[in-house]
């Protein structure tokens, strides 16, 4: 019975010594195959980043050709913006020249439209000064006080 007990200890001791060693290779396995795939994992970073850049440098001349025609599209925009101002002056002048009396009428109509603007703006003023003056002073307060 003994002899049966240790064997049956034995049995026991191999069979957990033999699990033990089979979950050990399992860990390593899994720690392996982990390792692989973080590995995996930084080298399509790498290839992709890599690509990307590749790509970019390929499309450089394009992005050139769009930037300058975006560019060309903007002076020729903007000379035929002062050329229509250009013109526009140079017609008002051309009617200036040829009617002298319109361009009277008009200096004299901006000059009286200056001063209605200057003289309400300074009405105005004088008209807030008389009423903070007359609704500011209290009555119990004698002029010899005041500043």
């Amino acid at each position: 019975m003994r002899l049966q007990y240790m064997a049956n200890r034995q049995t026991e001791k191999v069979r957990n010594d033999n699990s033990e060693a089979i979950s050990l290779i399992q860990y390593e396995r899994e720690l392996l195959l982990q390792n692989a795939a973080e590995k995996m994992k930084e080298r399509t970073g790498k290839a992709i980043a890599e690509a990307k850049a590749e790509a970019e440098r390929a499309n450089e001349d394009v992005h050139l050709r769009k930037l300058k025609a975006e560019l060309n599209e903007k002076r020729i925009r903007n000379i035929a913006a002062i050329n229509a101002v250009a013109s526009h002056i140079a017609s008002s002048l051309y009617s200036a020249s040829n009617n002298p009396k319109q361009v009277l009428t008009f200096i004299v109509y901006m000059a009286l439209l200056a001063t209605g603007v200057y003289s309400a703006r300074e009405i105005a003023r004088l008209c807030r000064l008389i009423i903070e003056s007359t609704l500011g002073r209290p009555k119990l307060i004698r002029a010899t006080t005041r500043k």
